[in-house]
């Protein structure tokens, strides 16, 4: 009996701390804003504001920050508040580790914020205010300020970044910036307002950005942080010893760029001469286009998501497969409830009896996905943190294998010419292998003997105006569809055009209301849907809307993004989904310290190991 005893306690035992461990894990939390104004003084300090806002999906303690002080003079004037609907509440230094209290701590040129503010699943914007001393250097012929504005101790990803660095005179016509960081940034010099403005849309985890600047010492000129070197000439001269080594190189080696530039130039010939003979063998289709459908009244015979990559190459995307789920509701195969998570207004999806979809996809959302109420189905709460922990990516891999099915089945319609998709890819062949040859030859004159220069580089621009030329006159005109895909994709056109010039004309030309809760789904993949339901609820009484639209009333009129003034299930879906599925885009980077994209590297200024989190 005691032994079963004994057992019977490790196992609750075990269970507990299991439930402990999951609970603790099940904790997440996101910066979505952070912004930070930089006030540089005359006397090379700078006073920082820096605004942190958190979005807590659980409970918290509070968030901390640590500031890292090597390579300056130190922090000072420290003060912490948190920013709400309400208003600014500052909070008090104390040891007590009490709510509403932080505490500093300095180690190993650090220094530790530690915030206790209790919370859980809401949205907080923390305020730091505080000094750096010594930011600034001030050298014989220029002042520099080399600061990474944001360190890699933050562990999750900042969102909707903005540093704005002030300096204390205005008119600074040689102010220049560089930043370092993701190449999606952008930097902005005003040169007349004394600041740089630096953003982004988003700053990986553990991912430095720093500014590097240079002005006039006369900006700064009660700075006691000086040195009487000369910092331009010194630049000017390690550049200068690096160009004249490469020189050295060049010169040794010009024979092989000699033999590449020929080579680039007749493999580019070969490729113009062998496509010109398929070219002349394979004659391209030609006949009238069907004139342009300015309104199509009747349903799409596809699905939303076929539709949308009918007209758009770049679909099937994230507002499609809003689409898709939509236009299952409609068809009763899955049901979607607007709910409630802890504070959170949010969507539950679940299948019905009729749904029998095989996709990877939707097995992984209606079978996979950790739910928090296995009664209401899955809801977007569910499926944001199972992309946060989705390791291997199987949300991502499905999604994929989505986007590629549809495309798949726009495929199955057959609605492209094929011998004129051929001709217009041989003939981009030969425009961009010629481009690339000519490019070839023409960088690899740049380095071989002086006296082929001239000749190299006027071969290379003939091949390519030949290759070019071709390319016009052979895709000039040339029908992308056949007959019937032509007519079928004009129809889609205008069903989409009819939908974007919703309320310009009598929505009774449509058909009975009823036919809305249909059209809805494509309204959502064609990006009209704000236009629709404004187009709905001017013409149609909410009594007219709730009888006939019995799927999407609920989640687009009433309540969420209706009289509710809430977010609407497409766009909360399409928003929540595409969190899991981010996306980056890049930005060129300046080279002249004006305005412009990031760029990467280190040049080694202070701040490197500051970060935050959250406890």
């Amino acid at each position: 009996m005691r032994q079963r005893l004994k057992w019977l306690l490790v196992l609750i035992g075990g269970l507990l701390i299991f439930g402990w461990s999951a609970a603790v894990q099940a904790r997440s939390y996101d910066i979505t804003d952070y912004d930070m104004a930089i006030d540089v003084a005359k006397d090379g300090s700078a006073a920082v504001t820096q605004k942190v806002r958190y979005d807590f999906d659980g409970d918290f303690n509070g968030v901390y920050y640590n500031q890292d002080t090597a390579g300056i003079d130190g922090m000072t004037a420290l003060s912490v508040a948190v920013q709400s609907s309400s208003g600014v509440k500052a909070l008090t230094a104390s040891n007590t580790e009490a709510p509403g209290t932080y505490t500093t701590t300095d180690s190993d040129n650090r220094r530790q914020i530690k915030v206790f503010y209790p919370v859980s699943d809401d949205t907080v914007t923390f305020l730091y205010r505080y000094r750096l001393n010594g930011v600034v250097t001030n050298y014989r012929d220029t002042a520099e300020l080399n600061w990474k504005v944001i360190g890699t101790g933050w562990d999750v990803p900042l969102n909707n970044v903005k540093v704005t660095i002030k300096l204390p005179q205005k008119n600074v016509r040689q102010l220049q910036a560089w930043t370092h960081g993701p190449l999606s940034g952008n930097t902005k010099v005003e040169r007349k307002a004394g600041r740089v403005v630096i953003t982004l849309d988003k700053n990986p985890a553990n991912t430095f950005v720093e500014s590097h600047m240079l002005f006039p010492t006369a900006v700064t000129a009660d700075n006691a942080k000086t040195s009487d070197k000369n910092r331009k000439k010194a630049v000017q001269q390690q550049e200068a010893d690096f160009a004249k080594e490469a020189n050295a190189v060049r010169r040794r080696a010009q024979l092989i760029p000699s033999l590449i530039a020929f080579a680039s130039l007749i493999l580019g010939g070969i490729v113009l001469v062998t496509q010109l003979f398929w070219l002349r063998k394979h004659p391209a289709e030609r006949y009238p286009e069907p004139a342009p459908i300015k309104h199509w009244y009747d349903i799409p015979e596809y699905p939303p998501a076929v539709a949308q990559r009918l007209v758009n190459a770049f679909g099937p995307n994230k507002k499609a497969f809003t689409a898709t789920l939509m236009d299952l509701a409609v068809a009763k195969k899955i049901t979607i409830t607007a709910t409630k998570v802890g504070n959170k207004d949010t969507f539950a999806l679940a299948p019905t009896d009729k749904f029998t979809n095989p996709e990877r996809v939707f097995k992984l959302l209606f079978e996979t996905v950790p739910r928090r109420n296995r009664d209401e189905g899955v809801t977007l709460v569910d499926i944001k943190n199972y992309g946060r922990t989705d390791k291997s990516g199987l949300l991502s891999k499905a999604y994929e294998d989505w986007e590629m099915r549809v495309r798949g089945a726009v495929d199955e319609l057959h609605y492209e010419n094929t011998i004129n998709g051929q001709i217009r890819n041989r003939a981009w062949v030969i425009a961009v292998a010629s481009t690339v040859f000519a490019a070839g030859a023409s960088v690899a004159a740049l380095f071989t003997f002086p006296s082929v220069r001239v000749p190299l580089w006027g071969l290379s621009v003939l091949l390519v105006l030949a290759g070019w030329i071709l390319l016009l006159v052979k895709t000039h005109a040339l029908p992308r569809y056949t007959q019937l895909g032509a007519q079928k994709i004009n129809e889609v056109r205008g069903f989409k055009q009819m939908l974007e010039d919703v309320g310009h004309f009598d929505m009774a030309q449509v058909g009975d209301l009823i036919l809305w809760d249909r059209i809805l789904p494509y309204a959502v993949a064609f990006g009209s849907a704000d236009k629709v339901v404004a187009a709905l609820k001017m013409n149609f009484s909410e009594e007219q809307l709730a009888t006939s639209m019995p799927i999407n009333y609920p989640l687009f009129i009433y309540g969420y993004g209706g009289f509710g003034g809430q977010a609407d299930f497409g766009e909360a879906f399409t928003s929540g989904f595409g969190s899991s599925l981010a996306a980056s885009h890049s930005a060129s980077s300046n080279v002249g310290g004006g305005s412009g994209g990031f760029s990467g590297g280190n040049s080694g200024g202070f701040g490197g190991g500051s970060g935050g989190g959250a406890f």
